[in-house]
């Protein structure tokens, strides 16, 4: 965390206040906003799939490959963060096409940052009159806002001029940290590719 912002650029003044009032919750949830899956792809699930994570810092972009990697292992699909085979900065699109090509893989995921805002929330106090309206109604009200963070996850073939097969935009609100949101993103999308048949089904 540098200057008040935390992973993924969410403003840490807002974790604090969202940490104040959500002691002991469970981590957010990711809902998925619009999914789509090319009709004309037949190749079946992807196996072997390169993760890239686009529009966010070093750390951020590992630790999301990270997350990745790992769900997609329960899938039967072999996943490779791309700080493994690709340097970076990223080489020229021909070389990290042959790359790609020479190391067997048939998918590459690429997970981008769309945008981070947030959602107002306002707190009254407790669920009765007089211990929640009683008390507060007259004085100032408590407002919390929750980062909400946008998410575009992509998977393609590499091969020939590069084809997206599937994609999903999801939005996860109130994040806590970086592991966090990896954590309830994955929950969400890797499922989903499950549900489209672009990669194995859980146990697969």
């Amino acid at each position: 965390m540098m200057n008040g912002i935390s992973a993924f650029g969410i403003p840490a003044a807002a974790l604090g206040a969202l940490a104040l009032v959500c002691v002991g919750c469970s981590s957010e949830q990711t809902q998925a906003t619009n999914t789509w899956k090319d009709p004309s792809y037949v190749a079946g699930p992807m196996k072997n799939i390169v993760v890239v994570g686009a529009r966010m810092t070093d750390t951020d972009r590992r630790t999301l490959a990270d997350s990745f990697v790992k769900a997609l292992a329960a899938h039967g699909t072999h996943a490779t963060p791309s700080y493994a085979v690709l340097p970076t900065p990223f080489p020229g699109k021909e070389v990290a096409r042959l790359d790609l090509l020479q190391g067997g893989y048939d998918g590459v995921l690429v997970a981008t940052l769309k945008g981070v805002n947030e959602a107002a929330t306002v707190y009254t106090g407790g669920p009765g009159f007089w211990d929640g309206f009683y008390g507060t109604a007259w004085g100032e009200p408590v407002v919390v806002t929750n980062p909400v963070v946008r998410f575009e996850t992509s998977l393609w073939s590499p091969r020939g001029e590069g084809k997206m097969v599937w994609s999903t935009v999801t939005r996860s609100e109130g994040p806590s940290t970086g592991k966090d949101f990896t954590a309830s993103l994955t929950k969400k999308v890797v499922p989903l590719m499950a549900d489209a048949g672009v990669i194995p089904p859980a146990g697969g």
